[in-house]
């Protein structure tokens, strides 16, 4: 990258790199580079017996995309990413069929992209972050008419939101987690990951109750609490 400074969005002096990079997705160069090693990556999990069957093509965190003329011509942040996440994806499926390239549509690429998804593109959306007027459930169904499989990511606690305070975290309200999970797999979720904090004794039912309804989104949620107090206080639930 060091030497590729026309590899980045905006001006780069060669042998530098950016503080926040972001690419350049209108360059061939680029595109051929994260395609190459996208398939690299699988060929590396292989040749290490791991049996992973994603890479991820998620642009870096924070916000920030190519405002070039080429790169405006390719379109919007959602564009912008799910152009280099496509070519990885015909790549991938070449070299691994029945491998998957995932993204996340989050932040500035929050909504769905013009492009027609390649087949083994999976998107998961993040609950939050949304800078866009549709709900969750809303962007679940308009991903879903782009690609096959999506999922959730979701915040259950952010520290710096709640300051571990009790009751103020998403993941401590049970209620909040029967009905959310419901929803989402309503909307056609299949895959839920959920971004949290240490602290068994603050989040302790909530992650127990969320390891409960993923095996089962139909349990009932006053069971699942029941259970839980009882077996881990006995006497004193």
């Amino acid at each position: 990258f060091k030497e590729h400074p026309e590899y980045f969005a905006g001006q780069v002096t060669k042998g530098t790199l950016p503080p926040a990079p972001k690419f350049n997705v209108a360059n061939k160069g680029l595109v051929k580079l994260v395609t190459e090693d996208a398939v690299r990556r699988l060929e590396t999990f292989k040749i290490l017996k791991d049996h992973t069957k994603m890479v991820s093509m998620e642009p870096s965190d924070g916000g920030g995309f190519c405002n070039t003329p080429a790169c405006k011509a390719i379109g919007t942040p959602s564009d912008q990413a799910f152009y280099l996440t496509n070519a990885a994806a015909r790549e991938v499926q070449k070299k691994f069929p029945g491998s998957w390239v995932g993204s996340y549509a989050y932040n500035e690429h929050i909504l769905p992209t013009k492009y027609t998804l390649e087949p083994n593109v999976f998107v998961m959306i993040t609950n939050g972050f949304n800078r866009s007027r549709y709900s969750t459930e809303e962007l679940l169904g308009l991903w879903g008419k782009k690609t096959k499989k999506t999922g959730v990511y979701e915040y259950l606690h952010v520290y710096e939101g709640s300051m571990d305070m009790p009751g103020q975290m998403k993941v401590s309200s049970t209620k909040y987690l029967s009905q959310s999970i419901k929803r989402f797999y309503k909307a056609g979720a299949t895959t839920y990951v959920a971004e949290s904090t240490m602290g068994w004794v603050s989040k302790a039912v909530g992650n127990y109750a969320l390891a409960r309804l993923l095996w089962d989104i139909n349990s009932d949620i006053e069971t699942i609490k029941k259970d839980f107090y009882s077996n881990a206080f006995g006497s004193v639930a």
